[in-house]
């Protein structure tokens, strides 16, 4: 995710970000993965970057995409570790 995602975006990126919310935040805020940028998605990006320490503005750029893949690694290392080689 290079560019800026914000309200009123909307497509594959979208979507991605919803599918990706959904499975890092807790409670899972179950946004419908439709590629559409409106207010439930800003909610849950709002939400994911206070609980991330990032500047709260709704606006998906570079340091919110990097929290949002650093949040996925940190679910799926523990996991892949204990995986049988």
């Amino acid at each position: 995710m290079s560019q800026l995602i914000r309200t009123g975006s909307n497509g594959a990126l979208v979507r991605d970000l919803q599918s990706v919310i959904n499975l890092v935040q807790r409670p899972a805020p179950t946004l419908t993965v439709d590629g559409i940028f409106g207010p439930k998605t800003y909610a849950a990006v709002i939400t994911f970057q206070g609980r991330s320490a990032l500047k709260a503005d709704g606006l998906v750029g570079p340091l919110t995409s990097r929290a949002l893949v650093g949040a996925v690694l940190s679910m799926a290392l523990p996991q892949l570790r204990t995986q049988p080689r």
